[in-house]
């Protein structure tokens, strides 16, 4: 594929980076996303899958000069939308678009400025599009010149509860609007991509899978500990694990995110130690603003910046939180998929192991 079938701001935009090329999913995808072709989009982490979808379809849509959302952008939680929006805005912008984050963190005010004036491409969660149905009159106007469904991290919805849902609304959406849309789902971990493309697709016929497998063999140091009980033992051993390195550190529950998070407080307090382990918690009730405060900081590589995050499944999707040095687990994982998506967040740099520990009792 050739650069110059990108849009100029586009083509700019990637000289300016100094890209020697765009990647192998990126020149795949471009032409079957151009021509609105219903596709599967499955590479690994950090294979640049974002930029595979969103090239083409800037590049297309900003052709049409009809109103209305024209990409319907859909991801499993509000903190992987947080940071797509950062990738997807600024992208829009270089195309003279816009695009729109909604989810429960948004304003009112800024909700009802969309349905008057919408943008051209919405991200947004499957909770949040029911909420637009049953609440804006309107959606019919707004959803009218819809082109293009993305679902991110689709391995999340398929063959759950939560994915029927999902495709409930899509086909209310587009039984409202009369017009069947390119549909594409994204996802790094996907075992049988065929079955996937049916679950997307629906009775619909055609659709493309579009593969590029990792040519990088990554080395594992994956080590599991069991203790007889979540006592001394274990919190010393969770602690001088994460002392001096950039940690996620995944729990059960909120409950025992929270616990995890004080029991490491009150162990720096009692070692005084030149280096306490820094931590703060991410989870669906801590707030907007202390969620992302902990995403930047973990990014930070200063002395101040902190050591672990002490999550539940939050993290788990695509959010891009830096080079991490490890991934801990405590306690048991109630999938496969799960624990691929969490060992993924490590062994980004060349020539790191992707590093694991499982902590059970």
């Amino acid at each position: 594929m050739s650069l110059n079938k990108l849009h100029p701001r586009l083509q700019d935009f990637v000289k300016d980076q100094k890209w020697r090329d765009l990647t192998d999913i990126q020149k795949k995808a471009f032409d079957p996303i151009y021509q609105g072709v219903s596709c599967i989009i499955e590479a690994p982490t950090s294979g640049g899958k974002t930029e595979a979808v969103l090239f083409p379809l800037l590049t297309r849509i900003s052709t049409r000069k009809t109103p209305g959302f024209k990409v319907l952008y859909i991801a499993p939680l509000k903190a992987l939308l947080n940071d797509l929006a950062l990738r997807v805005l600024p992208y829009a912008k270089m195309c003279y678009m816009e695009a729109f984050k909604w989810h429960g963190d948004v304003s009112q005010s800024d909700k009802i400025k969309q349905m008057l004036f919408p943008s051209d491409i919405l991200l947004t969660t499957p909770e949040s599009i029911e909420a637009i149905l049953l609440r804006k009159a309107n959606w019919r106007e707004v959803f009218s010149n819809l082109e293009t469904i993305v679902i991110d991290e689709a391995h999340y919805f398929a063959l759950t509860e939560r994915g029927s849902h999902l495709m409930s609304l899509l086909e209310r959406v587009e039984a409202g609007i009369q017009n069947k849309s390119q549909r594409i789902a994204v996802s790094a971990t996907v075992g049988n991509p065929d079955e996937l493309l049916c679950w997307l697709t629906g009775n619909r016929s055609g659709g493309e899978c579009i593969r590029v497998p990792s040519t990088n063999t990554k080395e594992r140091d994956f080590k599991i500990r069991y203790f007889m009980d979540g006592g001394l033992e274990l919190q010393d051993s969770l602690y001088a694990l994460l002392s001096q390195k950039k940690s996620i550190v995944f729990e059960r529950s909120r409950t025992f995110t929270e616990e995890t998070a004080s029991r490491i407080n009150e162990r720096n307090l009692e070692s005084r130690s030149r280096f306490p382990v820094k931590v703060k918690t991410h989870h669906s009730s801590v707030s907007k603003r202390l969620r992302e405060d902990a995403e930047t900081s973990i990014k930070n590589t200063s002395t101040e910046s902190l050591n672990a995050i002490i999550s539940t499944s939050t993290l788990e999707l695509g959010i891009d939180i830096g080079e991490l040095d490890q991934v801990v687990q405590i306690g048991g994982l109630n999938s496969s998929g799960s624990f691929l998506q969490r060992v993924g967040r490590t062994g980004r740099r060349v020539g790191r192991p992707q590093f694991f520990r499982g902590i059970v009792c």
